[in-house]
């Protein structure tokens, strides 16, 4: 059963430990959008932000044992963006994740078809602000993700750039090299292998 004392804890950790956010550029008078959309906000402007992760995962044992939860799916639309001014706080957008494939779900905190991911970043008042080595989600992006559930439904992905993966062509990669597994630097391995790889560690 999940526990509400556990799910506090990991949002304390995942916003003061998790990722510390320096702004490169402030915008003022930011508003906050709370409508469901199927597409990606248009902007004409990008804030750029700094990142220092807590932890990155260099390899499918470790990041699996760190998550809750391990989903193959896509991006299906934005839920809401958060914050934008100092009085509001850091950006922050929720993605409704289409799960096409449950490969763990460690504690069984797994309902429904969907779950809501949060990520840092997001798109408001036409200005996209979006840390550096982890780029802003988009809407139809088929990915697998390494899971931490913070409460009932919601999610964020687990050291950062270091637990997403792109799934295209059948075919799987890391959202961000430099930092991503050992094994998978600067190639793509077929999507079963990879799932088989996760399932055996």
């Amino acid at each position: 059963m999940f526990k509400r004392k556990r799910a506090s804890g990991i949002v304390r950790k995942a916003l003061f430990s998790y990722v510390m956010i320096g702004f490169l550029t402030m915008l003022s008078a930011c508003g906050q959008q709370t409508s469901t959309t199927n597409q990606q906000p248009s902007y004409t402007k990008t804030v750029a932000m700094q990142a220092s992760w807590a932890i990155m995962y260099n390899d499918v044992k470790s990041a699996k044992a760190a998550s809750d939860a391990v989903l193959l799916g896509t991006i299906e639309s934005v839920k809401r963006v958060t914050g934008g001014g100092s009085a509001v706080g850091v950006v922050a957008t929720d993605f409704v994740f289409k799960i096409e494939q449950t490969i763990v779900d460690a504690h069984h905190l797994l309902y429904g078809s969907t779950i809501i991911i949060h990520q840092t970043g997001g798109i408001t008042n036409s200005t996209k602000f979006e840390v550096s080595d982890d780029p802003l989600f988009l809407v139809n992006e088929h990915a697998l993700l390494f899971l931490r559930i913070y409460q009932p439904g919601y999610a964020f992905v687990v050291g950062g750039p270091s637990g997403r993966f792109i799934v295209e062509n059948n075919l799987v990669k890391p959202r961000y090299n430099p930092e991503g597994m050992t094994s998978m630097r600067n190639q793509s391995v077929p999507v079963k292998d990879f799932i088989a790889q996760i399932q055996s560690a």
